[in-house]
């Protein structure tokens, strides 16, 4: 049993603030998601800011609380890669298992809303690329192409539009 109060008492506080950053994290990424949509780049870059000091400060609590799973793997004489919040639950008394373990469901929830969020925007970042790329190739082709249509829809041999397009001023 984990006897170490001290040790508990603040992986549960460190806990707390990575649900808060994670929830952040998540609120940010929803405010990406309608960003992409209404295609606001200024938005967007300000955004992302937001998201990579959400994600910095996630790695520092992470880094905190591995160093008090050391501790803790230590006296309960475990190798702490195979401590997890769940098994902690096991090896403390009310109301920390119970904590430990609304902890774990809410981190895993978290978790997986932020996953499902992400790709979401992957899939909505990558179709948007992928239109872009569509349409300059289509410019591309029409810049490349010695062939214009005329009024009658014949092709008539032209290459004016380059002409026109690389003109310097």
């Amino acid at each position: 049993m984990l006897t170490n109060k001290p040790a508990v008492d603040g992986l549960l506080k460190l806990l707390g603030e990575v649900i808060s950053v994670y929830q952040e994290l998540f609120s940010l990424l929803r405010r990406e998601n309608k960003i992409l949509r209404d295609i606001s780049l200024d938005e967007l870059l300000e955004n992302n800011k937001k998201i990579e000091t959400q994600i910095l400060k996630v790695r520092i609590l992470e880094e905190s609380i591995s160093k008090i799973f050391a501790r803790v793997s230590d006296e309960l004489s475990l190798p702490s890669k195979d401590l997890t919040i769940l098994k902690l639950s096991r090896f403390t008394k009310e109301p920390y298992s119970n904590k430990f373990i609304n902890f774990h469901s809410r981190l895993a929830q978290l978790a997986e809303d932020i996953e499902a969020l992400r790709q979401e925007n992957e899939i909505f970042i990558k179709r948007s690329l992928n239109y872009i790329e569509n349409s300059f190739s289509f410019l591309n082709s029409l810049i490349n192409s010695d062939l214009t249509y005329i009024q009658e829809g014949t092709k008539k041999k032209s290459s004016n539009f380059k002409n026109l397009i690389s003109q310097k001023v």
